[in-house]
């Protein structure tokens, strides 16, 4: 399966060499990133473009990186949803890459200004995500067992190990000490990560990972950590994708309170956001699954839209190997939300302001 030899993790590798393996030699190709994978577009007789996608890491099992993105490829397509995705060509395991379908269009990031107005755009996406969760409510037990694990996407607030002291840049150590500093923010991640999985799960939602060209028809790529988890991880990452995006564009203040900023970000993209959810809410409940407790859903979805500034914290401090004063920002807002969902929720027209309080009581018990 591919061409050339299998790869371990820093050995060399040659594009051209495994294009003529699949024999598709001398096909054009283009590499658009290297980063943590490396992307590559390359177009086969016919005219067609194909994606290649190969992972530049293992795992400590030796585990190619891009294990369960293509895992997950396959379950989609078990689960008979698998057009919601780029559909997966090839997933070789043995050097790591996937070849996958281009799929052209903008990114719901790249193309919010078109889109911004259109409620509707919004609403479907809200739409299809949740129909990739209720068609994944029932999974095969190989899926439970060889996606990782849902805690793993969840911050631990424990004590910081000598191991990540010594790994960790200035910025992932601030972060990291913005969650141990409040028990609150340590029990509702713990909370967060206890939640029983019940569904196929995303796992990185960002708005760079959601199509929304053509029009009417949203995709979702980039399925690397996706497993087994809570449903509202998916859409509480692209609420806080939302909000992050919201934060970055507007300068912030030099007196304004964490509460403040979130008000003021949250309120641009309250559109947005609504109709997401608006649009998920229908869904599942057309499809005959009531959302049992409103206000714990809502708490939830806000706090996993924490979650995501947190995350988005520690990639920044590691992309420049440092501290920014953007990171501080979304460390300082995530944690804001997790002690607070109503933070977010209000400005958004959503309140979950009793379940909070109810919480906060049981964590002072």
């Amino acid at each position: 399966m591919g061409g050339g030899r299998p790869v371990v993790e820093g050995s060399p590798f040659s594009w051209a060499e495994y294009l003529a393996g699949l024999g598709v030699d001398g096909a054009p190709s283009t590499l658009i990133a290297q980063q943590r994978n490396d992307l590559v577009l390359a177009r086969v007789p016919a005219g067609r473009e194909l994606v290649l996608k190969r992972g530049r890491k293992r795992t400590e099992a030796g585990d190619g990186a891009l294990l369960s993105e293509g895992l997950a490829y396959q379950l989609l397509k078990e689960l008979g949803v698998a057009d919601i995705a780029p559909r997966c060509i090839l997933h070789d395991r043995e050097h790591d890459v996937l070849v996958l379908e281009h799929l052209p269009g903008k990114t719901a990031r790249e193309g919010w200004q078109q889109v911004s107005e259109e409620p509707q755009e919004w609403a479907r996406v809200g739409s299809t995500l949740a129909h990739l969760h209720l068609s994944s409510s029932t999974w095969p037990a190989w899926a439970g067992r060889l996606l990782g694990e849902y805690r793993d996407l969840i911050p631990c607030a424990e004590p910081i190990t000598p191991r990540e002291l010594v790994r960790a840049t200035p910025g992932q150590l601030r972060t990291m000490s913005l969650i141990q500093a409040d028990e609150q923010v340590g029990a509702r991640l713990e909370e967060l990560a206890s939640m029983p999985p019940s569904c196929l799960i995303h796992g990185d939602l960002r708005l760079d990972n959601v199509l929304l060209d053509p029009p009417g028809r949203p995709r979702l790529i980039d399925f690397e950590y996706a497993r087994i988890g809570d449903p509202l991880f998916d859409l509480g990452t692209l609420v806080g994708s939302m909000i992050e995006r919201a934060a970055s564009v507007r300068p912030q203040e030099d007196d304004e309170r964490a509460s403040q900023r979130i008000d003021r970000a949250a309120s641009s993209c309250s559109d947005q956001v609504r109709a997401v959810v608006a649009g998920y809410g229908a869904t599942v409940r057309y499809s005959g699954s009531p959302i049992r407790d409103p206000e714990e859903h809502l708490s939830r979805l806000a706090s996993h839209a924490g979650v995501h500034l947190l995350h988005r914290s520690g990639a920044l401090a590691q992309l420049v190997h440092g501290e920014t004063r953007q990171g501080r920002l979304y460390a300082l807002l995530g944690c804001t939300i997790l002690m607070n969902p109503s933070t977010l929720l209000r400005p958004l027209g959503l309140d979950a302001s009793y379940l909070w309080q109810r919480n906060r009581e049981r964590t002072r018990d």
